[in-house]
């Protein structure tokens, strides 16, 4: 497979595009969500977790709670750090792409999914949330089923937590208008 001349992505990301793509498809653009932006927009739920686990930890060392009372804050504070983990692991194998047929994202590791987006069904207009940094998630269509990782709460799918947010939004007009 090779990439389209005007290819503006992660070429090492290429390979792991090539069984997903269609006869004649060419990537324009590739990438992958930001750790750093989700860990930004997670770090509530890590300070959180990490500031009662160790209270937790040194009040049972002191002595000024007993080990029935430790467990369940315990077991809370590692639940608060557990998500953002679990959540980091499952964007570290996640591809987006932009192909001149639409969007794709490829999710691979423990829950395997493909999600393909011709520019027929994509939004007249993408939205950006800035996430800080120039990261952020690009909306690009609506209506999708909110059972799907990439889709928010009101069905709309977006390429999240990547690097230079308004250029791949940039890119991906450009491409549905060619």
């Amino acid at each position: 497979m090779t990439a389209d001349p005007g290819f503006a992505g992660e070429r090492a990301l290429l390979p792991a595009l090539e069984d997903e793509l269609q006869q004649g498809e060419r990537v324009f653009w590739a990438g992958k969500p930001d750790l750093f932006s989700l860990i930004r927009t997670q770090k509530l739920l890590l300070l959180t977790g990490g500031a009662l686990l160790a209270w937790a930890t040194t009040a049972l060392l002191m002595h000024w709670i007993g080990g029935t009372t430790y467990m369940p804050l315990a077991l809370v504070s590692i639940a608060f750090l557990a998500g953002p983990l679990l959540n980091l692991s499952g964007h570290g194998s996640t591809i987006y792409a932009i192909t001149n047929r639409g969007a794709l994202i490829l999710h691979r590791g423990m829950r395997p999914e493909v999600v393909r987006t011709p520019f027929g069904e994509m939004d007249a207009t993408f939205e950006v949330l800035e996430t800080g940094y120039g990261a952020g998630h690009v909306y690009f269509a609506s209506g999708k089923p909110t059972r799907l990782r990439d889709v928010d709460y009101t069905g709309k799918l977006a390429f999240r937590n990547v690097l230079h947010a308004q250029h791949v939004a940039r890119v991906l007009d450009a491409m549905r208008k060619r």
